[in-house]
């Protein structure tokens, strides 16, 4: 931080001293200008603020260069996280003297030694000199305000926030894809779910509590809503697709087919057939497979003409013929319940129902991915800041005709600086050239500073 004012105190005559025009001093064995930050968020602020000599030249012009550390504060708006834009100040004031003793005059908005940050780009860094009154003096107080315009670098967030959340969207679109039989539209669902909650409690960790909801938290709340809707819809879509025990109503009906025509869902041939043939009647009762059980008649033992040994054989065909007729039962039982299920699946009204699920679960997708689209588009592209470098040195609005933004911002974010000779900052204050005075006690000297 450079001050620079002039004292006509601390004026003299080279030819009277040897020729000497500039001469270095402790700073604390002449006035300064008590000028701080006063958004400062430091407890030691007098701490990190280093002050040795001041260059005093013959004029009287004075320059009093300081090593600085600032911390201040910084309202931060995260309404549009990951895609915000922040301006950050840094308000320099004297805290005792008002503008009729000392008056501020601003300098460059010098951005030569600027080191990139990592998750900040900087777009702009200028300075506002205001009149402020304090409720301590009647008369008004000069500031100097430096603003930092700081958009965030958005390629972090884009990749460990919305990438995530949108392939787990995609991989929740596959469950209008699977069919009803695999069992498996509802688990997919819900375990897509508890990932997007993972991902929505890990990005609440990196941003601070604030009034509004962030924008990559519309995101992930919209997302979260999509997948309640998407297990609604599979549960409904099972539903219909078991369900076979009554007809499908009429209008429902022709909804179905009309929707199955426009999604390009095409019927199975029994069902076609069936609506080609306007067949719309309960059917009652299924055919079964007829099973033929042959019969043999077995003569009761003691029958006269029959020997020991013919008894002995008949007693073990019967007892024969009763284990295969009880396996016959068995096994014609369990056909009866395989055949009756084919049969409630084959039927006309369960054909329809499940075409009106597979008409369900198309529509569904398509809906979702349209939804998903444009709410993916909207939250993309819904920040109203972009990354634009509109740096100028002496302010907004006082660039040259041939200043060129896009080479100097590039050359800011590489760490290069604006162009500026590297050390121009130590040969001024070794050849003690005062270009300008920054702050006059007059209260009207303007000057301007050559960094």
């Amino acid at each position: 931080m450079i001050l620079q004012w002039k004292d006509h105190f601390l004026s003299w005559d080279p030819a009277s001293f040897n020729g000497t025009e500039v001469i270095r001093v402790p700073y604390k064995d002449i006035w300064y200008p008590d000028v701080i930050l006063h958004n400062t968020a430091d407890s030691n602020y007098e701490l990190g603020i280093l002050n040795t000599n001041a260059k005093i030249k013959y004029t009287g012009e004075v320059q009093l260069a300081s090593h600085a550390f600032f911390q201040s504060t910084c309202d931060v708006n995260t309404f549009w996280y990951p895609f915000d834009q922040q301006d950050c100040q840094l308000v320099f004031a004297s805290w005792t003297h008002t503008t009729d003793e000392v008056e501020l005059v601003m300098g460059k908005a010098d951005l030569s030694e600027y080191s990139p940050h990592p998750e900040y780009y900087l777009e702009d860094f200028y300075s506002v000199t205001t009149q402020v009154h304090d409720p301590c003096c009647l008369k008004p107080f000069t500031f100097v305000t430096y603003h930092l315009q700081l958009q965030r670098r958005t390629m972090f967030a884009v990749f460990f926030f919305i990438l995530p959340g949108a392939v787990v969207n995609t991989c929740a679109l596959m469950t209008f894809m699977l069919p009803a039989e695999s069992g498996e539209k509802v688990s997919l669902a819900t375990n897509a779910l508890l990932a997007m909650m993972v991902f929505l409690m890990s990005m609440t960790q990196e941003i601070p509590p604030t009034e509004s909801v962030p924008l990559i938290g519309r995101y992930y709340g919209g997302c979260i809503l999509m997948l309640g809707i998407n297990i609604v819809t599979s549960v409904f879509s099972l539903r219909c697709h078991y369900h076979s025990s009554s007809p499908v109503p009429g209008a429902l009906s022709a909804v179905g087919r009309f929707m199955g025509r426009v999604l390009l869902v095409s019927p199975g041939k029994d069902l076609k057939k069936m609506w080609d043939d306007d067949y719309h009647s309960k059917v009652n009762s299924v055919k079964r497979r007829d099973s033929k059980v042959k019969v043999v008649q077995v003569e009761p033992p003691g029958t006269p003409g029959r020997t020991k040994a013919s008894s002995m054989a008949d007693e073990y065909h019967r007892r024969s013929l009763d284990a295969l007729e009880g396996i016959h039962h068995l096994l014609a039982n369990r056909e009866d319940k395989t055949t009756e299920d084919s049969a409630t699946a084959a039927s006309p009204h369960g054909q329809e129902w499940r075409y009106l699920c597979l008409v369900l679960d198309r529509f569904f997708f398509v809906a979702s991915v349209v939804v998903f689209a444009v709410f993916n588009l909207a939250v993309l592209m819904s920040s109203p800041h972009s990354q634009e470098f509109i740096y100028c040195p002496n302010g907004p609005g006082t660039c040259p005709a041939d200043w060129d933004a896009d080479r100097v911002g590039a050359m800011v974010d590489s760490g290069k600086g604006t162009g500026t000779e590297s050390g121009h900052h130590a040969n001024t204050h070794a050849e003690g050239s005062i270009k300008g005075p920054v702050i006059g006690t007059d209260g009207r000297y303007y000057g301007i500073i050559d960094p």
